[in-house]
């Protein structure tokens, strides 16, 4: 064989192999959690940094099942039409989150309520011109393990499995920050089961 064929079968192993049409199970989930895929989007601000990681049901549903031993397709119908996210803020300076600008420990359990509760109202999705309301919210409480940062888990009703850019947006008149994470939903990779 001459160079040149060696060279137009060693791309074109190359581009198949890259192709991401039908993914194992645990190539899915390394596929999600890249650092630098589609999934995962950062907004830094002044103050603070929002970090956004879409975790589409399948995903949720193969952790469960690797994780929990549940089965994958009863785990997949118990999400429902729901888009789920983890979402992550952080201070900037690494200084404490919810002690940040506070003058007193009651304002510090303000920011606690707000984080529990309220910050649920400050949460949507944007896609397709649509505005989705936070329907699911879960903050997780870290008992001051990680100062600078407070996680949620936020879910969003939508009846359509979305395709192109979708719009995750905080926008918090008590902590005085606006945010969007752009996100791109990628359907045309399908998981192998």
């Amino acid at each position: 064989m001459n160079k040149v064929s060696i060279l137009i079968i060693i791309m074109m192993t190359i581009c198949m192999s890259c192709g991401t049409d039908n993914l194992s199970p645990n190539e899915y989930i390394e596929y999600v959690e890249r650092k630098d895929g589609d999934f995962k989007e950062k907004f830094t601000g002044e103050e603070y940094t929002l970090e956004i990681f879409h975790t589409p049901k399948e995903y949720l549903a193969l952790k469960d099942s690797i994780v929990k031993g549940k089965s994958y397709f009863k785990s997949l119908e118990s999400y429902g039409n729901m888009m789920y996210f983890n979402m992550t803020l952080k201070s900037n300076d690494g200084n404490d989150l919810l002690k940040r600008h506070a003058k007193d420990a009651q304002e510090v359990q303000r920011k606690v309520y707000y984080f529990s509760y309220d910050i649920k109202k400050d949460i949507s999705l944007i896609f397709d011109g649509e505005i989705y309301p936070c329907e699911m919210f879960h903050f997780e409480r870290s008992y001051d393990l990680k100062k600078d940062e407070r996680n949620m888990i936020v879910g969003f009703y939508i009846n359509e499995k979305p395709e192109g850019k979708a719009s995750v947006r905080l926008s918090s008149t008590f902590m005085d920050f606006e945010a969007y994470a752009d996100i791109i939903m990628n359907n045309s990779v399908k998981l192998k089961i």
